[in-house]
């Protein structure tokens, strides 16, 4: 977990209520989930996960990985970046090192400055975003396969080995640009109208899974009105569509219960005002073959204030049923920090330097023996660790 992560889970506080959840479709194309987070089923983390797996990478040098903002995983393979040396480090399932980008870092030919996110493709190459340099793609063997220097967007999603597509974010649209390697220029757009789009720079998220790394992409969008739109790009037919929306209702909290809720103290009416101007919204969507997850929680307009308690959203793709999960469970354990997510897991980055809180969301009695080794024979020298819940 990383200190992000921590002040963002500091920084929330809880409310209450109740209300129904359920789904169904409008305009004939448009699946609408309703969900109100005051009503959220409060379970055991066995509940809900059959098993919890430690995954050490291995320590060293090459191998160091701090404060990652990326995390893929692509044939088994784990791919991160450290933050600080700009370096994408690779791992096998086990978390055995096996190379990372350092060679191909610098200012000379096929070399790439100020990692701005990266991608890894099916076959294995990794795609890389410079925020000087442009466009490159290396093998597995760390050769330039393809390079634009003149493409200098996050975000790109392979398509061909010669066309890659990025996401333009108008305010009243959603434009994905389709990009063309070797001939250096835009061939074509796919564009979808949005409405009441809050204006905040991180209002839309995209995230690339695995599983359908192929064919479809998922995107979010936020509104102020409590109404959320998760985009879809159909990468068979150049579509992009919105597939669902999530209606989490207007934050209806009164004045009077705000004044119960609100801390004592010098800040007590600030207070009062930031649970008065708070909204529900959609923090992150995950997707793959079987479901939809959706963290859901509350933000303020100023100062991004929320509800301590999240809510996991599984959306199954197969029924349309919907189960809302609050975060906190019923064993005191928290499952909110996802950071990816497959057909059997659920996937959760820890820094070594937070490991003595682990028990915080990690129930003991689901962890297998050889992570409770793992545990057992941690230093001060260790590298960052992978938890995989598997789900039931």
């Amino acid at each position: 977990m990383s200190n992000s992560k921590s002040l963002f889970a500091l920084a929330l506080i809880a409310l209450t209520a109740c209300q129904g959840t359920n789904t169904n479709v409008a305009d004939s194309n448009v699946t609408v989930i309703t969900a109100n987070l005051n009503k959220s089923e409060t379970v055991s983390m066995k509940d809900i996960i059959s098993r919890i797996e430690i995954i050490e990478l291995e320590e060293g040098l090459e191998s160091y990985v701090d404060g990652p903002r990326w995390f893929r995983i692509v044939d088994g393979k784990y791919y991160l970046d450290n933050r600080y040396t700009e370096t994408i480090c690779v791992f096998d399932s086990d978390g055995r090192f096996l190379y990372n980008t350092q060679k191909r870092i610098g200012n000379g030919h096929n070399e790439y400055q100020y990692l701005g996110g990266f991608n890894v493709c099916n076959d294995g190459c990794i795609d890389i975003y410079s925020a000087t340099k442009g466009f490159f793609r290396y093998d597995s063997s760390l050769q330039a396969v393809a390079r634009d220097e003149s493409l200098m967007r996050t975000g790109l999603i392979r398509m061909t080995d010669d066309i890659v597509a990025f996401f333009d974010s108008p305010r009243d649209s959603l434009k994905v640009i389709y990009y063309s390697l070797s001939r250096h220029d835009t061939i074509g757009t796919a564009i979808t109208p949005c409405k009441d789009i809050h204006p905040i720079p991180f209002a839309l998220h995209y995230r690339l899974n695995s599983s359908f790394a192929n064919d479809s992409q998922v995107l979010y969008r936020t509104c102020q009105e409590g109404d959320y739109s998760i985009y879809r790009l159909d990468l068979r037919n150049n579509t992009i569509y919105e597939a669902y929306r999530y209606d989490l209702g207007r934050n209806i909290i009164k004045e009077e219960d705000a004044k119960i809720i609100a801390p004592l103290g010098p800040k007590y009416d600030e207070e009062i005002e930031k649970l008065l101007s708070t909204y529900n919204s959609v923090w992150a969507v995950h997707l793959n073959n079987k479901f939809m997850l959706a963290v859901l929680g509350r933000m303020n307009l100023r100062d991004r204030y929320g509800d301590k308690s999240l809510h996991l959203s599984f959306y199954s793709l197969q029924t349309g049923e919907q189960r809302l999960i609050n975060s906190r469970m019923k064993d005191g354990k928290e499952l909110f920090m996802i950071d990816y997510l497959d057909d059997e897991a659920l996937y959760t980055l820890f820094e070594n330097r937070e490991m003595e809180h682990v028990d915080h969301i990690i129930d003991m009695d689901l962890l297998d023996e050889p992570s409770k080794e793992i545990l057992k024979r941690r230093t001060l020298e260790s590298n960052m660790y992978i938890i995989k819940y598997y789900l039931k």
